[in-house]
């Protein structure tokens, strides 16, 4: 922490406002692309899709340790497929997101799901809108890699989640050409 702090303090004001500005950036172009690939991004979830296995995994997951009555934190969420099969196994979760495409998607895949959804007004945000201790199990499901500042967020995981309550994350690898391909899309 006293090495973040020194290395800041060190740093010209021209230099502070750059980095916001390309933290900005990167928040603007995150929300933008998934904006513009909501429309599709279900079929990477479908039967035949590439990220079905996901699901699955993750789930599997959470019944090795989520107690059945769990507050579950999809942060991240997408198109809200991972939401609804969590929300489908009985426990109690929230969904939110950067994108308001991909949030209209995950209330029409959830129909009539008790399941709440969050516009995350900006990636940067420093406070969650979640109480302390609200949750038992934070699920990000390759949420991170576009995370300018992941340590904000971890830091607001630890505030969020109760006394015993556990972080499920993944991240690609990537050097994969899946994320290569991604990556110029964007």
């Amino acid at each position: 922490m006293w090495g973040l702090a020194r290395h800041v303090c060190c740093q010209s004001s021209n230099q502070i406002i750059a980095m916001k500005i390309k933290e900005q950036l990167v928040s603007e172009n995150t929300k933008a692309y998934f904006n513009r690939i909501a429309g599709d991004w279900s079929s990477h979830y479908s039967e035949a899709g590439l990220m079905r296995g996901r699901i699955q995994r993750f789930v599997g997951a959470l019944e090795e340790f989520a107690n059945p009555h769990a507050n579950i934190l999809d942060f991240g969420c997408g198109s809200g497929e991972l939401t609804l099969a969590i929300s489908k196994k009985g426990w109690h979760v929230k969904g939110c997101d950067i994108s308001e495409e991909m949030l209209r998607r995950a209330e029409d895949v959830a129909g009539e799901n008790c399941i709440d959804w969050y516009l995350l007004r900006e990636q940067n945000d420093l406070k969650l809108p979640f109480h302390d201790a609200t949750f038992d199990v934070i699920v990000a499901s390759s949420v991170f890699e576009y995370l300018s500042k992941p340590e904000v967020y971890l830091r607001e995981f630890h505030r969020i989640l109760s006394k015993n309550g556990r972080i499920l994350v993944s991240v690609p690898d990537l050097r994969h050409p899946l994320q290569a391909a991604e990556e110029a899309r964007r």
